[in-house]
């Protein structure tokens, strides 16, 4: 009644070691990390180097998964301890997935693959963790599976929407400008979150031709829009850009070329970079931002305070826009903290050139304590949802047939 486990384990961060110190050194690494792992098992068991920067391990006699999660936390926090690689101190952590032998006839090589899945969650979960598999896991990657199949085949069906939110003047109520924001309608599962595709498209690299995609789309809407009336010169639109797309030598001549295609002027385009994006590839994002300030376009920080920057830090970047993360707007009502950052960030960011935009509007309160903190707008579901194109064109106030 006794069964095996076997569990893939994964080094964290390994990759910087490295690209930093050279393969050498990550060799050397390996070596050490091998070595204290196979320290802490039991006679009998296996640490075997998978491949990279991979371990699978193999633990014998087993009557639970108990057992087996306790060893494998033991080998954790060995691996927390520091090695020293060519006289440096180095830190690393390591992710674990644990496959547990409950039947008999069950393969190694389906160990293998139910442990990989394991391994899957506990690096989506923050890493430097263990997790063991259970037949949920199975299911929710068969669904993932799934779902990045239909994914890759969505942009050519045609199956994704431009909606827009609104950006609103909050002292006067006029709309000044929207977010353009892609929705997913899919044949079967019906409208499905951004939360659960977006992960999934910049992953795969699917966020490319879909990014490009909304880019075009949007800005091809609001140029009509504005060919036909329905906003004049001062009405801005608002593009995200996903890590992968700022990380793009193209993007500059992307963008360039959408602008000339679409005939929408750059002043009108606003293209959000959220802060950790900004700040993982300073160097180098500072140098793509330059190049599309050089078309024109503004440039604006999404959800700004979720991440590590301040705005004296922003100084380096060709910013135009600052946009206070909803967190904070949520909690200005009984939070005296979170209204003297949005205070002193509206202030700073007026201070060095910027604008700000309030996200997360949602009451009345948010709306009368933006306009007095000075922010130039406002965004959230007090002002409206996310919208698609022809019921945007009712929210200014005219019928879609009068374009006509």
């Amino acid at each position: 009644n006794e069964r095996p486990a076997i569990v893939l384990l994964d080094l964290d961060g390994f990759k910087v070691v490295n690209d930093s110190l050279g393969h050498g050194a990550g060799d050397a690494l390996l070596v050490a990390a091998g070595e204290r792992m196979a320290a802490d098992d039991r006679p009998g068991d296996t640490v075997d180097r998978y491949g990279g920067e991979e371990f699978a391990v193999l633990l014998e006699s087993l009557d639970g998964p108990d057992p087996a999660r306790q060893l494998v936390e033991q080998m954790l926090e060995a691996l927390r301890a520091p090695f020293v690689v060519e006289g440096r101190e180095v830190f690393i952590s390591a992710s674990a997935g644990i496959a547990y032998s409950r039947r008999e006839g069950i393969t190694p090589s389906e160990l293998l693959r139910v442990a990989d899945i394991a391994l899957y969650r506990a690096k989506a979960s923050g890493k430097d963790c263990a997790v063991v598999f259970d037949q949920a896991m199975e299911r929710e990657a068969v669904r993932r599976l799934d779902l990045e199949t239909d994914l890759r085949r969505a942009l050519e069906r045609g199956e994704f929407q431009v909606y827009y939110q609104p950006e609103v003047e909050p002292s006067s109520g006029m709309v000044t400008g929207a977010e353009a924001l892609v929705r997913w309608q899919h044949p079967e599962r019906g409208l499905v979150s951004p939360a659960d595709f977006i992960p999934l498209a910049e992953e795969t690299g699917v966020i490319l031709p879909l990014g490009a995609w909304v880019l075009r789309q949007a800005c091809t809407e609001v140029q009509q829009w504005r060919a036909k009336g329905y906003v004049d010169e001062s009405f801005a639109l608002s593009v995200n850009l996903s890590g992968r797309q700022l990380a793009t030598p193209e993007l500059v001549g992307e963008v360039q070329a959408v602008l000339a295609e679409s005939g929408l002027d750059p002043a009108s385009l606003r293209l959000e970079i959220t802060e950790t994006v900004l700040m993982e590839d300073g160097p180098g994002s500072a140098r793509t931002l330059e190049g599309l300030k050089a078309l024109g376009v503004e440039l604006a920080i999404d959800d700004f305070g979720t991440g590590y920057s301040s705005l004296a830090y922003l100084q380096r970047f060709p910013v135009d826009t600052v946009k206070i993360d909803r967190s904070f707007i949520a909690n200005v009502g009984d939070d005296a903290r979170a209204r003297a950052i949005v205070h002193t960030v509206t202030h700073l960011a007026h201070v060095l050139g910027m604008r700000v935009t309030a996200e997360g509007i949602e009451t009345e309160l948010h709306v009368e304590f933006v306009a007095n903190a000075g922010c130039d707008r406002g965004q959230g579901y007090f002002y409206s949802r996310p919208l698609p194109a022809a019921e945007m064109l009712r929210l200014f106030g005219r019928k879609q047939e009068h374009a006509a």
